[in-house]
């Protein structure tokens, strides 16, 4: 199969570089909506939905609610965001923790997608506790190191990438420099496993847990993981002033990724859906 019209010389923004991650779009907005769905919003909830990025998820809270405040720290997340979300969609440009949420308003629920570890736990939880109405949830999803023994494939994923790398480099008569600043800044190395989170977390107590796994699991996925490489080799020779022509950077990213892609079914992410509820709450 020959490289598809998107393997450019174009550095990927946010969203293609997420995406590619999982399979692609599709895939990644499925795990997403399985969260929201998890969520149960209520309609008309007051929704706060910390690290929103640029809106992903936020379009999917739609659905169920339009009283949604968005909190990101990267500006240029929020001006992606704000393409195309609707004017009534207010978004904070700030950190989560900064005090500026914390007096303002009580939520109905607190959604934090694909953000949780951008925090420090304990304060993760106290934040969120804090801003809960009485009858509040907080929701948020975990990534997994492993699930039922299986790495994600980018763990593996990373040996086929620097293989490729190292038959690109020797192709164009270059030194590979050390593999340690050729590592993936985007990919989570999650520590977290089912057992990380009791039933009592802070100031909040687990009402529901539940596993979610994306997997690459038809041809379209697996090219979509494929390019997501591709990608990062191509900003990588930038970096080094050379540049491999499409065919023959694709042919090697697939020839050394193949072996990992040959199963039916290829785990990209474990997570865990969690939903918490306020301790103080359940103990009055």
């Amino acid at each position: 199969m020959s490289p598809s019209a998107n393997y450019q010389y174009i550095l990927p923004d946010y969203n293609s570089r997420v995406f590619g991650m999982f399979g692609g779009q599709q895939k990644y907005e499925e795990s997403i909506e399985r969260l929201i769905e998890f969520a149960q919003i209520e309609p008309d909830s007051k929704v706060l939905e910390l690290c929103c990025g640029t809106g992903i998820a936020t379009k999917y809270i739609m659905r169920y609610s339009s009283n949604i405040l968005g909190v990101e720290l990267n500006p240029k997340l929020v001006t992606q965001a704000r393409t195309h979300l609707p004017s009534y969609i207010s978004i904070l440009t700030q950190n989560g923790l900064n005090s500026g949420i914390k007096h303002k308003n009580k939520y109905d629920l607190i959604l934090c997608v694909n953000g949780f570890h951008y925090f420090n736990p304990a304060e993760f939880y106290d934040l969120t506790s804090g801003l809960l109405a009485p009858e509040g949830k907080v929701v948020f999803n975990v990534k997994l190191g492993e699930y039922e023994r299986n790495k994600p494939i980018h763990y593996q994923a990373y040996t086929a990438y620097f293989d490729a790398l190292k038959e690109l480099f020797t192709n164009y008569g270059l030194h590979l420099p050390s593999i340690s600043g050729l590592s993936d800044r985007g990919f989570i190395n999650s520590k977290f496993t089912e057992e990380s989170f009791g039933d009592i977390i802070g100031d909040l107590y687990l009402n529901r847990k539940q596993i979610n796994k994306v997997l690459i699991d038809n041809p379209e996925a697996k090219e979509n993981y494929i390019g997501y490489w591709v990608q990062m080799i191509q900003e990588l020779s930038l970096g080094f002033g050379f540049r491999p022509t499409k065919d023959n950077l694709y042919s090697v990213i697939k020839k050394h990724l193949s072996p990992l892609l040959e199963q039916e079914e290829v785990l990209a992410k474990a997570e865990l859906f969690l939903e918490a509820r306020s301790l103080r709450r359940a103990e009055s």
